[in-house]
């Protein structure tokens, strides 16, 4: 796959991984504030139950964003693609 079929599986709640990644296990989810249900298959941690977060004493709402699992197993919110991933052609869906 390329970067712009990656990004259609991940709106569609799906994950997905680089096959060039050296990181053993990391792929990225999309984080989408307000889902009333789980990715079917992202964990628990892959959701947010809220559309708003507290900040500052304001309230603010929390927009999409694609994070990284990474290798020490956390979530990285606001993964940012660089150029090799831009143009890569070794997307795939994560099972």
């Amino acid at each position: 796959m390329n970067i712009g079929q990656a990004v259609e599986a991940l709106k569609q709640q799906k994950r997905v991984s680089r096959a060039g990644w050296n990181g053993k296990g990391m792929w990225l989810v999309m984080l989408n504030p307000g889902w009333d249900d789980h990715p079917s298959d992202a964990s628990e941690d892959c959701t947010l139950n809220s559309n708003t977060h507290i900040a500052d004493g304001e309230e603010r709402s929390v927009e999409p964003c694609v994070a990284l699992k990474t290798a020490a197993n956390t979530l990285q919110p606001g993964w940012n693609a660089s150029t090799p991933d831009l143009l890569a052609e070794d997307w795939g869906i994560v099972a």
